[in-house]
């Protein structure tokens, strides 16, 4: 790894040592739930010692709150890259919703966690979900609000819409990661649900 010249190397190595460490839970949890997994295994997958971990994080679920923040920021951030606005509307929902569950696949481990255990775990995690889920609405929105959308025919989507969108595409991630459906298969029933409602959106626009 090359250090820029204005780097400090104790925040690039500390930096270091937080990636490590929220990699080693993520693969805790791919053996184990959440409930069952301790310091004690995240470091062992880490590398790293019982100080760092606290010089790092205030406790475990400090590490794992860190953990789905970083995966949830990067699947919003793949669905943002995947989209290419010059593509046709029907087009850009397919990239959208393809890049997302392809996101997901890539982290069966976390989202599966994400679905399953994070609303038992108190208020803290209630904030923790809804943070990400408006995010995502926003991402929704801000999608659908470009120029050439507005030339086919749009208007952003509302924040209820998006919502309601991001609520069924919510449900649909539970199927890949509890029940092991196929991304591909997935992909395709979200698709022609996503692009039935935002289509009738432009309908009833066309017709205002």
């Amino acid at each position: 790894m090359t250090v820029t010249p204005d780097a400090d190397p104790t925040d690039t190595r500390r930096t270091g040592y937080r990636r490590r460490l929220m990699d080693g839970m993520a693969e805790a949890l791919a053996a184990s739930p959440y409930r069952d997994v301790t310091i004690g295994d995240v470091v062992k997958r880490a590398h790293t010692s019982r100080r760092t971990f606290y010089e790092e994080f205030r406790d475990r679920d400090d590490c794992y709150f860190a953990l789905l923040r970083s995966v949830h920021s990067v699947m919003l951030a793949e669905v943002a890259a995947a989209v290419d606005p010059r593509s046709g509307w029907e087009e850009q929902i397919r990239q959208a919703v393809t890049a997302y569950f392809t996101a997901v696949a890539a982290h069966p481990a976390v989202i599966r966690s994400w679905v399953r255990e994070l609303p038992s775990l108190g208020d803290p995690a209630v904030t923790l979900a809804s943070r990400p889920r408006d995010e995502f609405i926003n991402l929704l929105v801000g999608l659908s609000a470009t120029d050439e959308m507005r030339t086919a025919g749009f208007h952003p989507l509302s924040v209820d819409t998006a919502r309601f969108l991001v609520g069924g595409v919510e449900e649909m991630t539970a199927l890949v990661v509890e029940d092991n459906r196929p991304v591909a298969e997935i992909v395709e029933v979200a698709v022609e649900a996503v692009t039935a409602v935002v289509g009738l959106a432009r309908t009833q626009t066309a017709d205002a």
